[in-house]
């Protein structure tokens, strides 16, 4: 099972931040069956958001201006899509996917307004149907065709957020051993660990189910809502106040808003559309970078944050930058087993003035991100409506470009006798200006550039991940040297659109 989040982005506890929390989480671990840090809850009936669910829900209304109260959204949707080659036993994938929607309410969760109050509703069942679409009396490119339009149909289909279960299956038949399983579960129930806990129990239960025993599943320990309660009950204590003030002292004086020069003029709204470009880096550039952070007792997630920083400060100007990241949010080990949304965003903040060498700056980000991920239990939303209770409607809130790193992708499916091969059904979300995702795997690194497409052309991304390389080999050939050492591409030819104060911002 995945233990780095892989959604729009997904999680990343840094390797050395692990090992500095590895004693804490031991004492949880070894205490967990004695005293739990979270119980079940003793009472059913609605229960309050949780904090993620809340600001997911604060994004959907940004999204939809002009409706009331909407309630349909296909902007938040984590797709997966399988090619399955093998003798597929489909009513055992069938009660596999029924059984995944027993076992964990938040697949049974809908969510409703009770009293003027936005509350989180279990239903005690919920049906979840796999329809078999038959594509075989189709010639062989007509079904491939077919398996692109229903991806990118999934990526269009809204959930209704007030009917459960807020996810979705669909087969595709293309022949008596080849299909294409397409599961999408919405955000606002899901993250990207969960993506793992699923494929991992989907796996386990189809493995039972296909040979006609019974689910080997122990009942999870706690569920989601019992998690948030307990959250509810966290933010009133000790603890939550000294986080609180915590990150309003790391972001006083802070500009909440980096201005990126971009192609076209910022909408006075956000415009929640979105594409991505990606960048291989080559693997002996990998490895440098390696290098360079293990000389400075950093991790490569680190090293490439803070040549992500060195990169906005070229287009800015700003030396004073905030980046988001997210963290797993699974506080307890009884946590690790539970689908839900346990996300939670971190603002890191560095100071790119006074011309500092690279290895000085990379000692800055290692500390300030250690100080971060130490105060990582205090709800992004939360923060916000201390810090910017009125964010502007034009930007998002608190911080406009997020960098993560992926260890390892999560979801994993596994079925008995059946050769699974993960397909690419695409989409990403404009809902912030820039999110540069890195994901590790087999010794390189690919980087995803998501953009808003309100704000910037392709021919520009591209562009400023070929900056971004550029930097990265420097940055490996000398990390002593000052940020002014390193040399920029031609910024005259960065921007492709006309947007008044591109190049100014660039010279």
């Amino acid at each position: 099972m995945s233990k780095v989040d892989g959604s729009d982005s997904g999680s990343n506890l840094p390797s050395a931040v692990q090992a500095l929390l590895k004693e804490r989480v031991r004492k949880a671990r070894a205490s967990a069956e004695v005293a739990p840090l979270i119980r079940r809850r003793a009472t059913a009936g609605p229960l309050p958001l949780s904090s993620m669910e809340e600001w997911i829900w604060i994004l959907i209304e940004r999204a939809q201006p002009d409706t009331p109260a909407p309630t349909a959204d296909a902007s938040y949707l984590m797709p997966t899509a399988l090619r399955l080659r093998g003798p597929l036993k489909v009513e055992a994938l069938e009660s596999s996917l029924a059984a995944l929607v027993r076992r964990h309410e938040t697949l049974r969760t809908s969510f409703q307004t009770i009293d003027g109050q936005r509350m989180q509703v279990i239903a005690t069942e919920a049906a979840l149907p796999l329809p078999v679409t038959d594509l075989r009396a189709l010639p062989e490119a007509g079904r491939e065709a077919e398996v692109q339009r229903h991806m990118a149909e999934e990526l269009r289909s809204p959930f209704d957020l007030t009917v459960s279960p807020l996810m979705r299956a669909r087969l595709l038949r293309l022949d008596e051993v080849d299909h294409v399983l397409l599961l999408t579960v919405h955000h606002i129930v899901s993250d990207g660990w969960s993506m793992g806990v699923l494929g991992e129990e989907l796996s386990t239960l189809y493995k039972a189910f296909s040979a006609n025993r019974p689910s080997p599943l122990a009942e999870p320990r706690i569920q989601y809502g019992d998690y948030t309660l307990w959250q509810q009950e966290w933010l009133r204590s000790e603890a939550a106040e000294r986080e609180l003030r915590y990150w309003r002292q790391r972001l006083d004086g802070a500009s909440f808003a980096l201005e990126i020069p971009t192609d076209h003029p910022r909408p006075a709204r956000q415009s929640f559309r979105g594409a991505k470009q990606l960048l291989v880096i080559p693997q002996p550039l990998t490895e440098a970078l390696k290098e360079v952070s293990l000389r400075s007792r950093a991790t490569l997630f680190m090293t490439l944050l803070t040549a992500f920083n060195v990169l906005l400060y070229w287009f800015t100007g700003q030396p004073d930058i905030l980046i988001g990241t997210h963290v797993a949010g699974r506080i307890a080990p009884e946590t690790e087993g539970v689908i839900g949304n346990f996300l939670n965003n971190l603002i890191l903040r560095t100071d790119l003035s006074r011309d500092p060498a690279f290895e000085d700056l990379l000692g800055q980000v290692r500390e300030n991100s250690l100080q971060a991920f130490a105060h990582q239990h205090y709800p992004f939303v939360k923060l916000m409506q201390h810090v910017q209770p009125e964010p502007p409607l034009n930007r998002s809130p608190l911080v406009q470009v997020f960098f993560l790193l992926q260890n390892f992708p999560g979801g994993a499916i596994d079925l008995p006798g059946i050769s699974t091969t993960p397909l690419h059904p695409g989409g990403a979300r404009g809902t912030r200006d820039l999110s540069l995702t890195i994901t590790e795997r087999d010794g390189g690194l690919t980087a995803a550039l998501q953009y808003d497409e309100a704000l910037f052309e392709p021919a520009t991304i591209r562009r400023l991940l070929a900056a971004f390389e550029s930097l990265l080999a420097g940055i490996a050939a000398n990390p002593q040297a000052r940020l002014s050492g390193f040399q920029l591409v031609n910024s005259r030819h960065l921007y492709s659109g006309s947007h008044l104060g591109a190049d100014e911002a660039l010279k």
